[in-house]
């Protein structure tokens, strides 16, 4: 996942912004949007486990939108 901080000059204080999958988040200072951009992307790299039942359920769903669209 990328991920960057970017500075935006406004006319009143300055805001940070941390952009991440087309999605923008905004910040009053560099600290916090920092913060927030580091607890992100340790989620995101975090491991994950998804149940076999999971799995199993979305192979199905996935499965019946195929059908659907093939009609």
């Amino acid at each position: 996942m990328d991920i960057s901080i970017q500075r935006v000059e406004t006319l009143g204080p300055d805001i940070w912004q941390v952009h991440a999958c087309g999605a923008v988040f905004s910040f009053g200072d560099q600290s916090s949007a920092v913060a927030f951009a580091d607890k992100l992307k340790e989620r995101v790299e975090a491991d994950h486990h998804i149940s076999e039942s999971v799995l199993q359920r979305w192979a199905e769903e996935h499965n019946r939108m195929l059908d659907t669209d093939l009609s």
